[in-house]
């Protein structure tokens, strides 16, 4: 405010000067006092200089103040940025926080998952635990991206850890996720599989909410999909019953589960990955390894993805049951 003030202190000093001078000058050339024709010009000229020196001035003010102006929002826009990707870096380590951890699984089932997001924060999730003899686990895809969608995935990953050891049953867990996350006023639900795998019988519980089907398949290249009785998302009606269904795992036997981001992955021209190519890259590669097969899957789509910024997250699970008497 004092800066401001003086400023305009010399700026009303440099009219009030300026006019005078202009003034004296062209009274005397047009009073023609005694002086010569050509200082008649001089005197004219020189007011002319004056009072385009005084314009000059102002306009160089008003730049000057712009430019310090600019520059001030373009440090304090520098800053806030820098402040908000330590803030975005900060949210991706915690989230990350939330992905479970390396544990050892017994010989009877290999788990292997991967999870790329698009952004600092994410939206996909998955989870698992071991519970008397039972694999229990999750993946799932909230609707929409960043912070919203990672608030609503790191809800739901906390809930579902917490519910899933209290519920043998993948209906009620879902049941009771759907009613925690149902909320009118939030545009945003999430599509979910849940399982429930019993290591000693092959049998596999399961509800489908809304999500895509998971791929089931044996060293030879041959995929089915278990694709029956899918349910709502949840977080869309409230009050919702889910329902469960089973499906008896060979020896062997694959299921691979991704989110909607690995078939809508789009190369720089626009094309989707799609369901057919993910199905013949695993086809070919149904002798390999659990871990290779995820592997191959992933550079794959980024080959496909090339120079193209990804646009959604990709997470791929997958499990295999190798027999109780492995």
């Amino acid at each position: 405010m004092k800066r401001h003030r003086i400023r305009n202190i010399r700026l009303l000093a440099v009219y009030l000067i300026g006019g005078i001078i202009a003034s004296t000058f062209l009274f005397i050339a047009f009073m023609n006092i005694s002086w010569n024709n050509w200082m008649i010009y001089l005197c004219l000229v020189t007011a002319l200089l004056i009072m385009g020196a005084g314009a000059i001035y102002i306009v160089y003010d008003r730049m000057h103040r712009k430019i310090i102006s600019f520059t001030r929002q373009l440090e304090a826009s520098i800053a806030e940025q820098k402040q908000r990707e330590t803030e975005m870096n900060m949210a991706c380590r915690i989230q990350q926080r939330f992905l479970p951890r390396p544990v050892e699984l017994p010989a009877c089932i290999d788990l292997v998952a991967e999870l790329h997001q698009s952004r600092e924060v994410g939206g996909d999730l998955y989870d698992f635990f071991l519970l008397d003899r039972h694999l229990y686990f999750a993946i799932g895809d909230v609707s929409g991206k960043g912070i919203p969608a990672a608030l609503y995935m790191t809800s739901m990953s906390k809930l579902f850890h917490y519910v899933a050891q209290n519920h043998a049953s993948t209906a009620e867990i879902c049941t009771i996720l759907n009613n925690q996350m149902c909320d009118s006023q939030d545009d945003i639900y999430a599509t979910l599989f849940i399982g429930i795998l019993n290591l000693d019988t092959g049998v596999l519980t399961y509800t489908n909410a809304g999500h895509t089907y998971p791929l089931c398949f044996r060293s030879e290249p041959h995929i089915d999909f278990i694709e029956q009785y899918p349910d709502v998302p949840v977080g869309i009606l409230e009050d919702y019953s889910f329902n469960e269904y089973t499906h008896t795992l060979d020896k062997g036997c694959s299921l691979l589960f991704y989110t909607d981001g690995i078939t809508d992955a789009e190369d720089p021209s626009g094309s989707f990955y799609g369901k057919e190519r993910l199905i013949a890259c695993v086809e070919a590669c149904t002798h390999k390894a659990s871990k290779e097969i995820i592997l191959t899957i992933m550079d794959e789509i980024n080959t496909h993805i090339s120079t193209r910024r990804q646009s959604d997250d990709l997470t791929l699970l997958l499990i295999k049951y190798n027999g109780a008497d492995a």
